[in-house]
């Protein structure tokens, strides 16, 4: 299905990689190499293939004992269980990846294996020991040549910062970012970080910026055939249609969305854009459907641990029920939601939960 986004340098590695196994010649690190390529290239499209060519690059590799092979493919395996939702796998493949990179002294690897199970312990909520792995894949960035290493550092540490509620210095790792990617021309990452910064142009209720920025995101990923960035582009901009009442525009959007983080099995974007089908559909005026969506949102995260948009789902049900004089079970979704943001320590679903508790009270009466 996704043949035809592939560039044809991707289709001129599939046909030497194909000849080469055919041949009963020894693996070298030159047929490693071009499995390591695809599996990269493949993961923005088609995540099933990078598993493949990252397997099949561990299986090469050991046969002729190349450690730093092993550990690419370990890499990019990881990437794909934790876009999946696999944590524990990702944690044990990013580990191995670590660990093997750290015995040959391989600094680009090590920042790799630092910011992946950082970036796992972001899913999971931890925030501060996700920020303190960044930090120590920072550290080492100084150590290679490349300058996406400490860009890539800056971007996830905005996330992290983001999901506290600290926009200002979420920002501030964002723009840092962005001076590296355009400076060195890498449009995909930099479209990235336009959306990142969409996202709290968001929260700080700046919708036309916002949209500003996830346009800015989405038109390179659609130049660019970037199936999880398309669907990340729709989600948001759905999202923040539905914020200034715009739904006939917000629903082809989050279909759009939808469509493709199920194709690709994306479990975090599939429970995002449940909680949004949720709100459309109840302002809409379709009050199962919407409790529908958010039972999905709630079932999805939950099952997958992502806590953040659990919290995001109770904060959702609580609207609802405030809004349909519900109070009791509003409270009840709000609290889970306020302890979830306890736990993170996100000021931001603690604001949100703290104002649909003050709401239930008031409406039932209990001052």
């Amino acid at each position: 299905m996704f043949a035809k986004q592939q560039d044809r340098s991707t289709d001129s590695l599939k046909r030497l990689v194909t000849a080469s196994l055919k041949s009963s010649a020894k693996p070298d690190t030159l047929i490693i190499s071009w499995l390591d390529k695809l599996a990269e290239k493949y993961f923005e499209s088609i995540p099933d293939s990078t598993t493949y060519y990252g397997n099949l690059q561990v299986k090469l590799s050991k046969q002729i004992n190349f450690k730093k092979g092993v550990a690419d493919g370990l890499a990019h395996i990881a990437d794909v269980n934790t876009f999946r939702g696999d944590y524990e796998i990702a944690t044990r493949n990013y580990t191995t990846a670590l660990n093997l990179y750290e015995e040959i002294g391989y600094a680009h690897g090590i920042c790799i294996g630092y910011r992946g199970l950082g970036y796992i312990q972001d899913y999971l909520g931890n925030y501060d020991t996700a920020l303190t792995l960044y930090n120590k894949a920072l550290r080492w960035c100084s150590k290679t040549a490349d300058e996406s290493d400490q860009a890539e550092c800056y971007n996830l540490m905005g996330i992290t910062y983001n999901n506290k509620g600290e926009f200002s210095k979420s920002l501030d790792c964002y723009f840092k970012a962005l001076f590296f990617y355009t400076k060195h021309n890498n449009h995909l990452s930099a479209a990235n970080v336009y959306s990142n910064i969409g996202l709290i142009m968001h929260q700080l209720e700046m919708y036309p910026k916002a949209i500003s920025y996830f346009n800015k995101a989405l038109s390179v990923w659609e130049r660019l055939h970037d199936q999880q960035g398309i669907s990340t582009g729709c989600q948001n901009i759905g999202e923040t249609l539905i914020a200034q009442q715009r739904y006939s525009e917000a629903i082809k959007f989050l279909r759009r969305a939808s469509v493709i983080f199920h194709r690709l099995d994306d479990t975090d974007g599939k429970s995002l854009v449940y909680y949004d089908l949720g709100l459309y559909h109840y302002y809409t005026k379709n009050l199962d459907s919407a409790l529908y969506y958010l039972n999905l949102s709630l079932s999805t995260s939950a099952n997958n641990k992502i806590l953040f948009n659990r919290a995001n789902a109770n904060i959702g049900f609580a609207l609802v029920y405030n809004l349909e004089k519900k109070y009791q079970q509003a409270y009840n979704h709000a609290i889970q939601a306020q302890n979830i943001g306890a736990k993170l320590n996100s000021l931001s679903i603690k604001t949100n939960a703290a104002l649909a508790l003050s709401k239930a009270p008031a409406g039932s009466k209990t001052f």
